[in-house]
């Protein structure tokens, strides 16, 4: 969209998680990507963090959208900043400037009496003669989001998500204290999760279950699970790599959603389990091979938990991390996103 302008990737987490998808983008024949980040991913403690975060939301994309013309390919790796700067141009019918990707897509329907407002506002980021492109991780939620808002189909990037390899790093950390090594099994993550199912189906298990999330505050009197409501960012990966196996249950199987947590896991030759129908079991795990998926049906999940304690699955481990390599690095996110624009 001219010559001498920026293309930028804008974040909003820690520079170094994005270092592999800038590095491996600027390998195509694209032209140099430069990455902003702009920090909006503090931990959800309180009404006061929400509110900065949402604040951060609306005012980055704004300051981008004041200074459009210097840009020629915006990719939201953030999606709301992408999508709030495609607002931005909707709402005051500016001259479309550049090309807009909004990466790690999703959507969730508010309840109540937000849901018609919040929908509406999604649409207008969503306007496709301001938005080129976004990214979903599942062909399913594709076709959702495509009817749900008339976006284009052919318009809608499927490819996996990926995350940064920290094996190195963090395979061999210490265990944290108060447990032992594969002495428990482990649930975490915030978003779209049921561990309700997962406490009544735990509730005849006699081997140990940590649930770590910032906003699941129920109180259980079973003996073998523990709440966490304080670890966040790096914290958790000694609970990742010290633990039996990850589970993963999702609440609605059409939101994209666990990817993060599914992907560090298999990363550190864990064994994950998910929930199925879902988009994880859908894009990411092929059953008893690289991971597991059980229908959210109580006894079948607890005879799968039973046959991971016996090391039925433990070839399971080895198969994790080479399909992590193979298919869901943030380099590989990169070449999909260059094939995309070299199309433009």
């Amino acid at each position: 969209m001219g010559k001498n302008r920026l293309n930028i990737v804008i974040a909003d987490g820690p520079a170094e998680e994005m270092e592999p998808f800038i590095n491996e983008i600027n390998k195509s024949k694209q032209d140099g990507f430069i990455l902003k980040i702009h920090r909006a991913d503090w931990q959800r403690i309180n009404k006061w963090s929400e509110t900065r975060r949402y604040f951060k939301y609306f005012a980055v994309p704004f300051e981008y959208f004041f200074r459009r013309k210097k840009y020629s390919v915006i990719v939201g790796w953030q999606q709301f900043y992408a999508l709030i700067y495609c607002f931005y141009c909707s709402l005051f019918h500016v001259r479309k400037q550049n090309t807009v990707v909004a990466w790690n897509y999703t959507y969730k329907k508010k309840k109540g009496k937000f849901e018609k407002i919040y929908k509406w506002f999604m649409a207008k980021c969503m306007d496709p003669e301001y938005l080129d492109y976004i990214h979903v991780p599942s062909k399913e939620n594709a076709e959702l989001v495509s009817r749900e808002f008339s976006f284009p189909r052919d318009r809608i990037i499927v490819t996996p998500f990926g995350v940064k390899d920290e094996y190195e790093k963090y395979h061999s950390c210490r265990c944290p204290e108060g447990v032992k090594a594969d002495g428990y099994f482990l649930a975490i993550g915030r978003s779209n999760r049921d561990y309700d199912f997962l406490i009544r189906a735990w509730h005849e298990m006699d081997f140990p279950l940590i649930i770590i999330s910032d906003i699941y505050k129920r109180k259980t009197a079973h003996n073998n699970i523990t709440i966490r409501n304080d670890i966040s960012g790096e914290a958790q990966y000694p609970w990742i790599a010290n633990c039996r196996g990850v589970i993963i249950p999702i609440a609605d199987s059409t939101i994209c959603s666990g990817d993060t947590v599914l992907l560090h896991a298999m990363s550190l030759k864990k064994i994950v389990v998910v929930t199925a129908p879902s988009t994880l079991a859908e894009m990411y795990v092929k059953d008893k091979k690289n991971g597991l998926a059980v229908t959210k049906d109580i006894r079948e999940f607890r005879i799968m938990i039973q046959e991971i304690l016996k090391g039925k699955y433990d070839h399971i481990t080895e198969n994790a991390r080479e399909s992590f390599l193979r298919n869901f690095s943030r380099e590989n996110m990169a070449r999909v996103l260059a094939d995309t624009l070299a199309e433009e």
